[in-house]
């Protein structure tokens, strides 16, 4: 089985044998040019091998499993080993709100004036909100932005309560704690 993006970039293909997938290849790729992750994994062998390029294509950092057993390389910009520590499970974890008190949508319950769409004019209808941030590693919350533009006050308000959210629980790559992009979506529903 092999995928193509749009401009006829492979970007996925796989081996399989009695409907199980024994090697795969997944690509990503930057202006469909550099390709900035491959994931190869060899379930025959019970392989994998994870890789980042910058958007030069040269190599960030590579992750490796023979069975259970991991090392994590990272790499100088010259191509020169910076660090390497072992890793012991192959389990990834997005980044999430804390569960405490409620969980995200309490926290919205809470925090959120759904009156702002309301007082800025909005008459009536629903609309989402859909803000772009990164988690860092402490699970504080960088480089905010609106990816959508409802008006009315709706992606001030979401980027105001996210700026006073608690700490996230930072994503994690093969068990080690690393930051991530996050789009956290909110729907305001007005009835006018």
């Amino acid at each position: 089985m092999i995928k193509w993006d749009s401009t006829g970039n492979i970007i996925d293909s796989g081996y399989y044998q009695n409907d199980q997938l024994l090697f795969g290849l997944k690509k990503r790729y930057i202006n469909h040019k550099w390709l900035y992750n491959k994931l190869e994994t060899d379930s025959a062998n019970n392989t994998m091998r994870d890789t980042d390029y910058d958007s030069l294509g040269n190599k960030l950092r590579e992750i490796v499993f023979a069975g259970s057993n991991g090392i994590w390389t990272e790499y100088n910009k010259d191509g020169t080993v910076e660090s390497a520590d072992s890793v012991f499970t192959r389990e990834n974890r997005d980044a999430k709100f804390p569960p405490q008190n409620g969980g995200w949508r309490a926290y919205l319950e809470r925090n959120l004036d759904g009156r702002v769409l309301v007082r800025n004019g909005a008459t009536g209808g629903q609309g989402t909100v859909i803000i772009q941030f990164v988690v860092e590693k402490d699970g504080t919350l960088s480089n905010m932005k609106a990816l959508t533009s409802i008006g009315y006050g709706a992606e001030e308000e979401v980027l105001r309560i996210l700026k006073k959210s608690p700490k996230w629980i930072p994503a994690s790559r093969y068990g080690k704690i690393v930051k991530a992009y996050r789009k956290q979506p909110v729907t305001f529903q007005i009835r006018g």
